[in-house]
């Protein structure tokens, strides 16, 4: 069982970060290169926006603090 879960956490693309602060005013897109993002602290100021890509499953953030009108946000996939 150790094996199964070590081996699945091996090929599950995975985005860890210590902190993402999206500055007032301001856009930013995160990449959809991975389906988890972990995040210790998540800080989007005032009127800011996170960009979310849709291939991301699973969000886990520590602390989250939002300013006035900010906003987060699920981008759209590719539909074919």
């Amino acid at each position: 069982m150790r094996k199964l879960v070590l081996l699945a956490a091996l090929f599950s693309p995975l985005a860890m970060a210590q902190a993402i602060i999206v500055a007032p005013h301001s856009l930013m897109r995160l990449p959809g290169n991975s389906s988890v993002l972990q995040v210790e602290r998540l800080e989007v100021a005032d009127y800011g926006t996170l960009l979310i890509p849709a291939g991301i499953d699973d969000v886990k953030i520590g602390e989250l603090v939002l300013g006035h009108e900010a906003r987060i946000a699920i981008v759209p996939g590719v539909q074919a």
